[in-house]
């Protein structure tokens, strides 16, 4: 949207680019990964990309998946996905129990079409989950392909590149909270303020 801008006409000096962010202090790292567990956190809307989460649970018996969120009983496939024995869903919990959710899992998936964030990446990386992700929202801008995470384009790349993809990050071992750490609320406000001071 920056380049548009510019492109558009928009001088280059006016235009910053501050991402959404996260709080370090409440999702705190999973000290070591060692499960077979890939997460999801998602309410159910058809630009999530539900057939893709179903096809990754379906065909990816050796691996465990665990989907955080709510109405996906609106998902015509969803009994399918509950009656898969790699498979659990939370449905609508708490925030307060997000941080031990994400400790359940090892990978972190995004598969949407469409994003405006997603902040559940800065959440899931703040914890210390590996990513997969759609090549939208602020993904791109966060995750280094093939070095803190992988990235798929979910209009073109197969299936079997997404699983691909996944299994190689099972095989990453750096910390890569270090990589969002600055994605922090406070540090989002300090921008802000120094803009104002700016102006």
């Amino acid at each position: 949207m920056a380049n548009e801008l510019i492109q558009m006409g928009v001088k280059k000096e006016n235009v910053l680019v501050y991402h959404l962010a996260s709080n370090p202090e409440f999702f705190t790292p999973k000290e070591k990964r060692e499960g077979n567990t890939i997460g999801f956190c998602s309410a159910y809307y058809e630009r999530k990309n539900p057939e893709l989460i179903c096809d990754l649970v379906l065909n990816m018996p050796d691996y465990n998946f665990l989907l955080v969120g709510k109405d996906w009983d609106k998902y015509d496939k969803f009994d399918k996905m509950l009656n898969s024995p790699n498979f659990r869903y939370v449905d609508n919990a708490e925030y307060e129990d997000y941080p031990s959710l994400y400790k359940q899992m090892d990978v972190f998936c995004s598969p949407s079409f469409l994003e405006g964030g997603p902040v559940p990446l800065l959440e899931a990386m703040l914890s210390n989950l590996v990513p997969v992700a759609s090549d939208t929202g602020f993904c791109p801008d966060i995750i280094r392909h093939g070095d803190n995470g992988f990235l798929f384009d979910p209009y073109n790349d197969s299936l079997e590149t997404v699983m691909d993809s996944i299994r190689k990050a099972f095989l990453i071992k750096q910390n890569v909270r270090n990589d969002v750490i600055d994605f922090s609320w406070a540090k989002y406000g300090e921008k802000l303020h120094q803009v104002y001071l700016s102006l």
